[in-house]
């Protein structure tokens, strides 16, 4: 008798189920159509068409990129990126946000990063798209603009010395106050500080359009040593990774007097980590060993920063070519972090 009682609000409830679905997809549909069609709230129209048009041209530039391996992007130098990396950024500035909505939903540029040592821009980058963009409407200052980048295949930018890209730093107004923007900066392999890249004109407003290449993902090793060495060094490097994680993940590591990092505590290292894994994916195999570098240079320098790592991320691309030394940044890299996170120098017989 009970189950009698209950399926008259069983019946009742699965066609109130199915009317809501029914109302909500008519609804959605609807809407879109009346945007398409050009009826609907000032703006919808534009705004819904212009996403679809700027989503559209962006994945044929992509496309083109990919497919014949070279092509002409604007060149930035926000921060060193990695294949599969993601970078949360927000900014208020003008001549960030004019960027952004130019570049639009899915535009593709090219990242680069900076050389310390020669405080110049380095050539060799990954393809950087805009996968996330909220643009606000209003153009009020101090409104903030949210932009994901999510990092492609590796690329370089070629073309002859006395080129210039564009670096998102902090520089001086007319008034003399400090503000960020787009400064000109030249490259490593250029000796002459007053280069100019004139097809492009002004790059303290616009990043300049640059040819670039798109490097191979496949395995680009020097005779010496070979790939069955490559990949023996990578596997002795595994139980080094399995090392730094444990002590990444250890609560002991953030309570010692002294220690410096720029997560809280093993928690907040946690919460890295576990977005680092969803962004680059399980570790591969050490036989595959370009992947795996990559891969290492990722969980250890992740972003947002853990901040118990050298940067390794700019020097690993520029130097990708060369086994050898691939695997010698990423060895001392790694050793080093290792240390700080254990509580010791890292002495000289490691280095």
């Amino acid at each position: 008798s009970q189950c009698c009682d209950r399926s008259p609000w069983k019946k009742q409830t699965t066609m109130a189920a199915a009317l809501w679905r029914w109302w909500w997809c008519a609804t959605l549909t609807a809407g879109v159509v009346r945007a398409l069609s050009g009826v609907g709230p000032p703006g919808a129209t534009r705004t819904l068409r212009s996403r679809i048009e700027e989503v559209a041209a962006a994945e044929s530039v992509e496309r083109q990129m990919y497919e014949t391996r070279r092509g002409r992007l604007p060149v930035v130098a926000l921060d060193a990126m990695l294949p599969s990396q993601r970078l949360d950024v927000q900014a208020a500035d003008p001549a960030f946000r004019d960027f952004a909505t130019k570049l639009g939903l899915g535009g593709l540029f090219a990242m680069v990063s900076v050389c310390p040592k020669r405080r110049k821009l380095r050539r060799h980058g990954v393809l950087c798209k805009l996968d996330g963009l909220v643009a606000p409407e209003d153009e009020t200052p101090k409104i903030l603009m949210s932009v994901r980048l999510v990092a492609g295949a590796r690329c370089v930018v070629r073309g002859p010395r006395r080129m210039v890209a564009a670096r998102w730093r902090r520089a001086y107004g007319a008034d003399g106050n400090p503000a960020m923007g787009w400064g000109p900066e030249t490259f490593v392999d250029d000796d002459d500080d007053d280069a100019t890249c004139p097809e492009d004109g002004d790059t303290t407003t616009s990043p300049p359009r640059l040819a670039v290449d798109v490097l191979s993902s496949s395995e680009e090793e020097d005779d010496e040593p070979t790939l069955v060495d490559a990949a023996a060094r990578a596997e002795r490097l595994v139980r080094r990774v399995e090392r730094w994680r444990e002590l990444v993940l250890d609560d002991a590591t953030y309570a010692r007097p002294g220690f410096r990092a720029a997560v809280r505590d093993a928690a907040e290292a946690a919460a890295v980590l576990k977005a680092v894994d969803r962004a680059v994916g399980p570790m591969p195999a050490p036989s595959a060993p370009s992947a795996w570098a990559l891969w290492c240079a990722a969980v250890v320098n992740p972003l947002p920063p853990l901040g118990v790592s050298v940067e390794l991320r700019g020097n690993l691309l520029e130097n990708f070519s060369n086994t050898t030394r691939r695997f010698d940044i990423l060895e001392r890299g790694l050793e080093r972090s290792i240390a700080h996170l254990e509580g010791r120098d890292y002495t000289s017989s490691e280095r």
